[in-house]
């Protein structure tokens, strides 16, 4: 079984948990581009949650912004 799919049994309905590896990598993409779309991102901490073979791993919520609050394409 693989990290998402571990964290998938932690997740929640109609919700985009993400690690923090992909929090950090879109964060580093934000940095090196001017694309729109990755600013209209909002995370907001999950906390810590126990992953089997990983331990306790940092995890995220992943949500549109205010300002674009309609259907988010994923």
């Amino acid at each position: 079984m693989n990290t998402a799919s571990r964290m998938e049994s932690h997740g929640a309905a109609n919700k985009i948990h993400v690690s923090s590896s992909t929090y950090k990598l879109v964060e580093e993409a934000r940095l090196r581009t001017n694309d729109v779309e990755l600013y209209q991102l909002v995370f907001k901490a999950r906390g810590l949650v126990p992953i089997k073979g990983k331990g306790l791993v940092n995890t995220f919520w992943l949500s549109s912004s205010a300002a674009n609050d309609h259907q988010m394409a994923v």
